[in-house]
């Protein structure tokens, strides 16, 4: 038991105190404010931090064996023990939120909007910025036409591709991104029509389904839970396969395993 005139440790106490208790006389648990302004407990002016001292549960059971006369004292200390349990329950407050995959480019391009993106779960508004992305890392001749031709897909640097697949795999808990699509490619044997329909981009016809309708909406999905596996992000193959092609299999998803 913690008696308000301690300050030796977490369960100690003088005698003199704990006799003044034990005869009778209501000991005064009030609430004192430190110098730095931070709510102490104690008696005298003796004050203990609140909301740090492991010493609160005790002293809150010292001010009930006295008498609890003090409510607001009471509450004080049940609300310290309370966020003392919650603290250790809880990771650290300064602990730092999961940054994500690391924005590495051999050739300065910046990622830090698409991260910002995926990190929101606004899919379809990453995916704009992916392929805004694409064309950039493809070279200068990509962004003056604005896309991509599938021979320049070879000159991207495996940094770079793989900055933006991992951006993708690890916001959609590895369900979109390039590498999730070539695997699934490379598992449906490389047909295209049957890879196309796993992963949404076609109907059961094999008609490729529309970016954008009459009225601007678009019959592909951008969330997470209602998506097929590898749905994002999309790329054009109206024109042909080649450019996909490409993507799969290159050098920075030479890894990558059918499963």
């Amino acid at each position: 038991m913690l008696c308000a005139s301690s300050v030796a440790g977490p369960v100690g106490c003088s005698s003199a105190a704990c006799g003044a208790g034990r005869s009778g006389r209501r000991a005064s648990v009030v609430a004192v404010t430190s110098q730095s302004g931070s709510p102490h407990v104690g008696g005298a002016g003796v004050g203990v931090p609140l909301w740090t001292a492991r010493a609160g549960a005790h002293i809150l059971s010292a001010a009930r064996e006295n008498g609890g006369t003090d409510r607001r004292s009471l509450a004080l200390l049940t609300r310290a023990t309370a966020a003392e349990t919650e603290a250790e329950a809880s990771p650290a407050a300064d602990e730092e939120a999961d940054p994500g995959p690391e924005l590495l480019s051999d050739i300065g391009v910046d990622f830090t909007l698409l991260r910002d993106l995926l990190a929101e779960q606004k899919f379809q508004e990453a995916d704009d910025e992916t392929r805004r992305l694409l064309i950039e890392i493809a070279g200068e001749d990509a962004e003056s036409r604005g896309y991509v031709y599938f021979s320049e897909v070879r000159t991207i640097p495996v940094a770079d591709l793989q900055t933006m697949d991992n951006l993708w795999r690890h916001y959609s808990k590895e369900k979109f991104g390039y590498s999730v699509q070539a695997r699934l490619w490379r598992s449906s044997k490389r047909n295209w029509d049957t890879f196309f329909l796993k992963i949404g981009w076609t109907t059961g016809t094999n008609l490729y389904k529309k970016w954008g309708a009459i009225d601007g909406a678009s019959e592909y999905t951008y969330t997470l839970k209602e998506a097929e596996k590898g749905h994002l992000p999309l790329t054009n193959a109206l024109r042909g396969t080649s450019l996909l092609e490409e993507l799969f299999i290159h050098p920075a998803f030479a890894d990558v395993k059918k499963k």
